[in-house]
């Protein structure tokens, strides 16, 4: 059983690894969604989902998990709550209650969200709401180990099949060769 000294002694480590980790897990989903711009099959786009395998030693190919971009999020709020009342008053002085009235708030803010701007209902066209403002994050890369991923990794790497992970460790710190629980 470690002493108290090396059970502290280990926790620091992981925790400068687990850093590490960290960088280099965004690095590599950053680069994923850019690509290369030699290879237009290199960068993924939103809504596309990739299983990645290696070979079992039998010759055959075992899922070690999925990789999927999904889309990039999309955020609507009133950012000026002056202009958006002077705008639903002009528009559906209806709905104006001291304040909007939430539930047309909570509509016009989903009409926003998904047309990017807002459709009149007379006449069709999508037009700026003053004071509300649309916010598009970034596409969020998604990793999904497979059941028996942890088995077939390691055997694929016992075989000498996964030349990337020296490169991986190397990346993370110099020095680092192996990670023990």
């Amino acid at each position: 059983m470690p002493s108290p000294r090396d059970l502290r002694l280990l926790l620091v480590m992981k925790a400068v690894v687990a850093a590490r980790l960290k960088g280099a897990d965004d690095r590599h989903r950053r680069e994923l969604l850019a690509g290369d711009e030699h290879d237009p099959d290199a960068a993924m786009e939103p809504g596309e989902r990739a299983h990645v395998r290696v070979c079992d030693g039998q010759g055959g190919r075992v899922r070690v998990g999925t990789v999927r971009v999904d889309p990039a999020p999309v955020s609507v709020k009133v950012d000026d709550e002056a202009a958006f009342v002077a705008w639903v008053a002009e528009r559906a002085p209806g709905e104006i209650v001291q304040a909007v009235r939430e539930s047309y708030r909570k509509r016009v803010l989903a009409l926003v969200k998904e047309y990017g701007q807002f459709p009149d209902p007379e006449t069709g066209e999508l037009v700026d709401v003053p004071g509300v403002v649309r916010e598009e994050g970034d596409p969020k890369v998604v990793v999904n180990p497979a059941q028996g991923a942890a088995e077939a990794l390691a055997g694929a790497h016992e075989r000498g099949e996964l030349p990337q992970l020296g490169a991986f460790m190397a990346e993370i710190g110099p020095g680092l060769r192996q990670v023990e629980d």
